[in-house]
């Protein structure tokens, strides 16, 4: 017969700083609590039946599938796969990576954490902001705002990253985080968001003994500051707008309060904006046409994608978009005068069905090849502001000071800018 062990286990969910009892171990395994994916006693099952171990093996098997580290994002289902735990191990993730980019190991990294404005959000919100102070770094808590937005508080106050959360509802409940980096570089699966990732699987949390600090700003006014002298003696025109940003709704909201210009088929609520996370170009084309909009446009969840449609209710591809929007208005007093900006990205990105390079890709491609704008797959615009930065709200910008250059609908100016090319 075996000794009975006398020595006491100390079982704490990961993430979490109070023990808990076997009891509320072996409960929260039945339940499929998800610090149980990484608890090292995930294999002290005690007394679940077969059935519940089959059910446990199949369900990690599953969280570990669907915590996706893809492209520019990390994405996963809510509270299944990606619940506040998580995101404060992500965030703690992210911070330790952060401080193995400095030079010296006595300072602290400077993150900025922005969120969707989704009360869902809330609480993981939160979360990344205690991951991120645990780790060691310095938070600045900007609120609600768009990526773009982010982007610009990181460059502008020479932050050293930032962190953004969104709630999408469909096809189903999911949470999705970006990282930004030094000079609000995306951080991309195959660069520095392995990196992240790596981190986060091997537990690495703290980079420092002392917690950081937490100071809250608005910095939304000073991001539209850049783009408000594009909204000045603008044409009356009538755009469709969907977006599951709040954010991004009040921007738009707030800048055109000074012109004739009006948004119309704007979702107001939480409930009704997260309902439109997901692209639907049938249904944009066809409120256009039946409210008799001069364009429509779909912005994603983040203030970043964007799709847009004509008049006539027509998608415009995006490498047929962009030389339409590679212009500067000069000065007020000669309003039709342009300044042309070449595209140096576009003789490697302008195919989009071609490449696919990743967020960090087209940063470097633009910094390296001094390029104004580009466009990539999936609607994503790039400008080159003190940084390059995909920008939704930019891109409406420059649409309404294009067009407001004359009289010509939408797809007569299109129809012009491919004559003439």
């Amino acid at each position: 017969m075996s000794p009975i062990s006398t020595t006491a286990v100390a079982y704490r969910c990961p993430g979490e700083t109070q023990e808990i009892s076997r009891a509320i171990h072996l409960g929260r395994l039945a339940s499929h609590y998800a610090g149980c994916l990484r608890c090292p006693h995930r294999n002290d099952a005690g007394t679940l039946s077969g059935r519940q171990l089959a059910q446990l093996t199949n369900w990690s098997e599953r969280r570990r599938e669907q915590l996706a580290f893809a492209g520019h994002t990390i994405r996963g289902g809510y509270r299944d796969h990606l619940g506040p735990s998580e995101v404060r191990r992500l965030a703690g993730a992210f911070g330790t990576w952060l401080f193995g980019r400095h030079e010296s190991d006595s300072s602290r990294s400077r993150v900025a954490v922005g969120s969707d404005g989704v009360v869902t959000t809330a609480e993981v919100h939160a979360a990344a902001t205690e991951g991120l102070r645990f780790s060691g770094c310095d938070v600045l808590d900007v609120g609600f705002v768009t990526a773009p937005t982010l982007v610009h508080a990181i460059s502008n106050r020479s932050l050293d990253g930032g962190l953004l959360l969104n709630f999408l509802s469909q096809p189903l409940p999911q949470l999705e985080l970006r990282m930004f980096g030094g000079g609000a570089m995306p951080l991309s699966a195959g660069g520095e968001l392995d990196e992240v990732r790596q981190r986060f699987e091997a537990s690495s949390l703290r980079a420092k003994r002392t917690a950081g600090s937490l100071r809250r700003q608005a910095v939304t006014d000073a991001y539209l500051d850049q783009l408000r002298p594009v909204f000045h003696a603008l044409r009356p025109l009538r755009f469709v707008l969907k977006t599951a940003s709040r954010p991004l709704r009040s921007s738009v909201q707030e800048l055109i309060k000074q012109v004739a210009c009006r948004a119309i088929d704007v979702e107001e609520s939480n409930e009704a904006s997260a309902r439109r996370s997901e692209r639907d170009d049938t249904e944009l084309s066809e409120r256009v046409v039946a409210l008799g909009a001069d364009f429509g446009i779909w912005v994603d969840a983040a203030g970043e994608a964007v799709h847009v449609v004509d008049e006539l209710g027509q998608g415009i591809l995006p490498h047929a978009m962009l030389p339409l929007l590679i212009w500067e208005r000069t000065t007020a007093a000669e309003p039709d005068a342009q300044d042309v900006h070449q595209d140096a990205t576009r003789p490697r990105f302008q195919a989009e069905e071609e490449l696919d390079p990743t967020a960090a890709e087209m940063y470097i491609s633009l910094l390296s090849n001094r390029a104004d704008a580009a466009v990539q797959r999936g609607g994503r615009y790039w400008f080159t502001r003190e940084v390059p930065v995909v920008d939704g709200l930019e891109v409406l910008a420059r649409l309404l000071g294009r067009l407001s250059q004359s009289d010509r609908p939408l797809s007569a100016v299109l129809a012009d800018d491919e004559t003439s090319r």
